[in-house]
């Protein structure tokens, strides 16, 4: 769980850096190898389905199904929402950073 909480923190701590970020390298506060560790963090999630905290409504039975069935995207990291910035962030740093030392992957 330890990696886990260092995961979602660190994604926290990422996406707020990365996200508000002036479009001008020169104005940075980051450089790329340091939004490049966020960015390995928000790939390390997207494959990993459990734990997952799924907060949902169920009307019957039909509805409990995978956390990867309900939400094929954005079933990685603890849960939907971080999963989302996770990607969202990661959209903003290849926007942002063209020398992301992890561009390719």
């Amino acid at each position: 769980m330890n990696d886990l909480r260092r995961i979602i923190i660190g994604l926290s701590i990422g996406m707020a850096a990365v996200c508000s970020q002036a479009g001008n390298a020169s104005e940075r506060e980051m450089s790329a190898a340091e939004v490049g560790r966020f960015a390995q963090l928000a790939m390390d999630c997207i494959p990993q389905e459990y734990p997952n905290k799924l907060n949902q409504v169920l009307p019957d039975a039909s509805f409990l199904r995978s956390p990867k069935a309900l939400h094929p995207a954005f079933f990685g990291c603890y849960d939907w929402h971080s999963s989302v910035h996770g990607h969202w962030m990661l959209v903003k740093a290849l926007q942002e950073y063209e020398d992301l030392p992890n561009r390719e992957a």
